[in-house]
């Protein structure tokens, strides 16, 4: 079959002809509908129906801008715009095997894509073709698609830009082109004429410049670009980033030191790790020396716990895993991370730090030297995308695990049901806010735990945040776990430090679908019921589940040394019963595998029977 071929094609509500405005034109088109199965078919003339205006309005700054152009219509929507991604896709498939064309028109967004990858392949596709595509962002200031795709050019608005010439330039992957944001006056349905703004009017401008671009033989997509930035007013550069970036490495046979929260999630999930522990060290003042952890923390591993000077730094273990140590180094009077990071260099040993370690550049300068591999999570402003205002809505189920204070065993709780998950097939995408969590194969760790090293705060962090669940989501995971710290609501207001901001930063960041509360037995029934109102108003999300901790109350000698009540079968029990008649919730056991399971069981079953987006 021959291809149409024609100029600039344009998606949207089709086009009213019989407008005043538009007598004068002409043009091709079709429109595509979708049968109840989801299969595409064609309806010739109904293009030339347009029921809302839009698609009429958008012709129109077309054809009055570049009325040399020949324009192909493509009816896709009647009374909404679009938002099923996959109408997207296959109106684009169908451009590309049945048209040639120079340059496509989109001016709507899906905010909430459940096909990115589908979609981005498409554009890409057509761009590899010599299409180019202009689409606009959703004017409520969201990040939308196909605009944020690196290979379309995204058009937004500013009140700012008074003009259609007058318009900005951002050096970004989404967002391209900031331009006029007022009124302008355009034809509409029943051969009115209405006041509208926003992107949608917006970008036929561009699309327009694009064309003649192009009929001025400037094709390739990157000299687009490049003209557009020559032309702008304005040109808003992303901020250059000169931190270096230390990613986690492979390990093959690991040390560990020393035996605190952090490394206790190590050694409980061994047999979930891709290395061997070779030994667990810690500092002989700490009471753990001599002990094994098979019976230190009831797990299936047969390692006994030996003094940390005992190390021989000669034997084969390629990397050192250090958790958190600044409060040891203060009472003990021996800069740990100092120590550890020589003796590591010395013996071409790499390092896994928990702790923020960039204040010991010169020794870092050394392992660099060496070629030696050093890991530490820390997140910092630089790492923010320059996309502005925009957020993302992620199209993927969510997860959240939140809690009612620290060492309840929330990191525990993701790992068990990211296995479980994974176990059943789904690909699973995590982002984890404990140090470690790269370790047990997070594809993006936030870490705002104990010593967190995370540099940004407020907005910053929940634009940065959002960010780093949107490139999870790119890598596209079946359903996204996110895991909190410590407690969700203050527990008291007498001091800053029980104001759980960063907390509070985390939720808005990550927006959850369901979310899993993680109690205690001591926890008072109404500080209970004031998270869960908290966190179904703020994220507009549903605690589907609370997971009751094993501990009872801590018992602290000291700032290093911790003992902990375990909370026997008949007790867990007991408090389970209470809280549920009490709550009306179901409550599951952290350390009954089984409850666990039936609790993932209704995440799955509240996924595929619930209308959560």
């Amino acid at each position: 079959m021959n291809k149409i071929n024609t100029d600039i094609v344009i998606i949207d509500s089709g086009v009213d002809l019989n407008h005043d405005s538009l007598r004068k034109y002409n043009c091709a088109g079709i429109s595509i509908k979708f049968d109840e199965k989801g299969n595409l078919y064609l309806v010739d003339e109904d293009y030339k129906n347009d029921l809302i205006g839009h698609g009429t309005a958008v012709f129109f700054i077309i054809k009055n801008t570049v009325p040399e152009a020949n324009v192909f219509v493509i009816k896709l929507f009647e009374q909404e715009y679009i938002d099923e991604t996959y109408k997207l896709i296959k109106t684009l498939e169908y451009v590309y095997n049945n048209i040639n064309c120079k340059v496509i028109n989109i001016s709507f967004g899906i905010t909430c894509c459940d096909d990115i990858p589908g979609l981005k392949n498409i554009c890409e596709k057509l761009t590899c073709n010599g299409v180019t595509i202009v689409s606009a962002f959703d004017n409520k200031g969201i990040i939308s698609y196909p605009a944020a795709f690196k290979n379309v050019i995204g058009v937004d608005t500013s009140i700012l830009c008074k003009k259609i010439e007058d318009y900005k330039f951002v050096t970004n992957d989404k967002l391209n082109i900031i331009g006029m944001g007022l009124q302008q006056r355009l034809p509409w349905i029943n051969n009115t004429y209405i006041k509208v703004a926003g992107a949608s009017f917006v970008a036929p401008y561009f699309t327009a410049k694009v064309y003649r671009l192009k009929c001025n033989n400037v094709k390739n997509f990157d000299d687009i670009l490049e003209n557009l930035r020559n032309e702008a007013a304005e040109v808003i550069k992303k901020d250059s980033c000169e931190r270096e970036e230390f990613k986690l490495f492979k390990i093959n046979k690991a040390v560990l030191f020393p035996v605190n929260k952090e490394i206790h999630s190590i050694i409980r999930f061994n047999s979930y790790l891709n290395f061997e522990i070779q030994d667990i060290f810690d500092n002989k003042y700490l009471g753990n020396v001599g002990k094994n952890v098979s019976s230190l923390l009831n797990v299936d591993l047969n390692k006994q716990i030996k003094n940390i000077e005992s190390l021989d730094w000669e034997s084969d273990f390629d990397t050192f895993i250090l958790g958190h140590v600044k409060h040891l180094s203060i009472l003990t009077k021996k800069d740990y991370i100092r120590d550890i990071l020589e003796k590591c260099y010395k013996n071409n040993k790499n390092i896994v730090a928990f702790d923020d370690i960039s204040e010991y550049m010169d020794l870092i300068d050394c392992f660099k030297s060496k070629k030696l591999k050093i890991y530490y999570p820390t997140i910092f402003k630089e790492d923010l995308n320059n996309d502005l205002t925009k957020l993302r809505l992620i199209g993927k189920p969510v997860i959240g695990v939140f809690g009612t204070s620290s060492r309840q065993g929330k990191f525990t709780l993701q790992i068990l049901l990211k296995q479980l998950f994974e176990n059943d097939g789904y690909k699973v995408g995590f982002l984890g806010t404990e140090p470690s969590s790269l370790i047990f194969g997070a594809n993006e760790v936030y870490p705002m735990g104990y010593e967190g090293n995370v540099n940004v705060s407020g907005e910053k962090a929940v634009k940065l945040i959002n960010t780093l669940i949107g490139r999870i989501e790119d890598t596209d995971p079946d359903i996204i776990i996110v895991g909190s710290q410590s407690q969700t609501i203050p527990s008291d207001y007498g001091n800053i430090d029980m104001y759980p901001l960063a907390q509070h930063e985390f939720i808005l960041g990550t927006l959850p679908d369901i979310i899993i509360l993680c109690i205690n037995e001591y926890d008072v029934l109404e500080y209970i019921k004031k998270t869960i109102k908290y966190l179904e108003i703020i994220s507009d999300s549903k605690v589907i589940g609370l997971v009751l901790s094993p501990l009872s109350r801590n018992i602290q000698f000291s700032i290093l040394d911790y003992r902990i009540n375990i909370l026997t079968d008949a007790e867990m029990t007991e408090k389970k019963k209470e809280i549920e008649k009490k709550l009306n919730m179901n409550v599951y056991l952290l350390n009954n595998i089984k409850e666990i399971d039936q609790l993932y069981r209704k995440c799955v079953d509240y996924f595929q029977t619930s209308t959560y987006k």
